[in-house]
């Protein structure tokens, strides 16, 4: 392991930190995992950890991130040995995001976010998130999506940049377990068509209710932007307008409360449908 950094102006902590604009995260391809259950999640899931800056006081990091023996290959092992790289507090502190007490800060390869590596099967849940703008909804949601046993995310014509760190943080990780996909809304309908999904969108003014609703084998629920609702591009005659019954003084819920009463609602029926 390389000697400790000290210094929170060493160039390779400076380069890290870039990594908190969406700029340099989008040029670069990389992206910060602040936090020890997030780095395991993203190891778990794959992802390609390119330096990994640990609390020099830290004596193992596989019992940070609380990874057995059984879980870590030898060469998963090999690779964390060559690119950990032990800091002083002083730099963890300047290089970890919010007010977190943290040991483990990973810079890592962000995933492809293609439509076309998405999984396909003939029973599939998938969650559309339509130009939703804050990070920490996008992660709330992903969790849930995770959570009900999800095939998959899109993000429809995004405005807050995925790989946000309150969209890591939010998710709890959860964000590197399931595959997460980006695209047009165009795109996203197309593809949505093409694999013959039945889509459901949220909206105060949907015709259907969600309860005695007949859900298919096959479904993609969409929702939208607190502020702005669905794009234009959801409210297609192939898109199926589903409601929640709102019996208090408020018209709607937060997006993230919605999605996850319709996830649920959509995962149960396919469940007991089999």
């Amino acid at each position: 392991m390389p000697d400790p950094i000290h210094s929170p102006q060493n160039l390779r902590i400076k380069q890290a930190l870039r990594l908190r604009d969406a700029s340099d995260r989008r040029a670069t391809g990389l992206m910060l995992i602040d936090g020890a259950k997030e780095i395991r999640q993203a190891i778990l899931g794959g992802i390609e950890i390119q330096e990994l800056f640990v609390d020099e006081n830290c004596p193992s990091v596989f019992d940070a991130m609380g990874m057995t023996a059984d879980e870590v290959s030898n060469e998963t092992i090999i690779h964390l040995d060559k690119v950990t790289t032990s800091v002083s507090i002083l730099v963890l502190e300047k290089l970890t995001f919010g007010n977190r007490n943290e040991s483990l800060v990973a810079v890592a390869k962000q995933p492809s976010v293609e439509l076309k590596r998405l999984p396909e099967s003939d029973r599939c849940l998938i969650l559309v998130i339509d130009q939703v703008e804050k990070p920490g909804n996008i992660g709330a949601m992903v969790r849930t999506a995770d959570a009900v046993g999800a095939s998959a995310v899109i993000l429809s014509d995004p405005v807050c940049e995925v790989w946000n760190s309150n969209s890591i943080r939010a998710s709890l990780g959860a964000i590197f377990r399931i595959p997460i996909a980006v695209g047009t809304s165009q795109s996203v309908m197309a593809w949505l068509a093409e694999h013959s999904y039945q889509t459901v969108a949220a909206r105060v003014d949907g015709a259907i209710n969600y309860r005695p609703f007949s859900w298919a084998s096959k479904i993609a629920i969409v929702v939208g932007s607190e502020a702005n609702g669905l794009g234009v591009a959801w409210y297609h005659t192939q898109v199926i307008g589903m409601s929640l019954p709102m019996r208090g003084t408020v018209d709607s819920l937060n997006v993230s409360v919605s999605a996850a009463i319709l996830l649920y609602e959509a995962a149960s029926s396919m469940k007991h449908s089999t």
